[in-house]
C-alpha cells in the first residue's frame, strides 16, 4: 500500500509541476480540468466548480478570478435564468488545458506498468478485495484501520 500512495503522491508532485512549467497554479489547472470536465450545458456555475474541486465557494471564485485574469475562462449569464453565471473556457485556456493533458497523458502512459506492477502486488496481498468498506462514512474508518 505504501509504494501505491507514493507512486500516487509523485504522480500528483509531478502534475504540479508541469502546470507550473506551463504558467499554471495546481488550483487553475483543477479548475480547468473540472470546467472542461463538466456535463452541464453552458458550462458549471461557481458551485458545481466549488463541489468539484471540493473546495469552499469563495476558494472556487478564488480560482476562477485567476484564471480569468489569465484569459484562460470565461464567466457568462446563463441564457435561461440571469441570476445564474456559468464559466466556460476561452481559446487560450482549451489550448493550455490541451498542452498539459498531452503531457499528463504521455506520463500515465509511461507509469502504467510500474503502477500496473503496484496494483498487482496490492491484489496479490489481499488488499484490493472486499475490505467491508462500503463507501459509507461509517465504514471509513474500518477501511483506513484495514491499511
Amino acid at each position: 500500500m505504501l509504494e501505491f500512495r507514493t507512486g500516487l503522491r509523485r504522480f500528483v508532485h509531478w502534475s504540479e509541476q508541469a502546470a507550473a512549467a506551463a504558467g499554471l497554479s495546481p488550483a487553475v489547472h483543477q479548475l480547468l480540468l473540472a470546467v472542461r470536465g463538466s456535463s452541464t450545458p453552458g458550462g458549471p456555475t461557481i458551485g458545481e466548480l466549488a463541489d468539484s474541486l471540493v473546495v469552499k465557494h469563495h476558494t472556487a471564485v478564488e480560482a476562477v478570478d485567476r484564471a480569468q485574469r489569465a484569459g484562460l475562462v470565461v464567466r457568462e449569464g446563463d441564457a435561461q435564468d440571469l441570476r445564474v453565471v456559468r464559466v466556460r473556457l476561452t481559446e487560450a485556456g482549451h489550448a493550455r488545458l490541451n498542452d498539459l493533458t498531452a503531457q499528463h497523458l504521455d506520463e500515465l502512459a509511461r507509469l502504467a506498468p510500474s503502477f500496473a506492477g503496484l496494483w498487482a502486488n496490492l491484489d496479490s496481498a489481499g488488499h484490493t478485495g472486499h475490505t467491508g468498506y462500503t463507501g459509507h462514512a461509517e465504514d471509513a474508518e474500518d477501511a483506513r484501520a484495514a491499511d
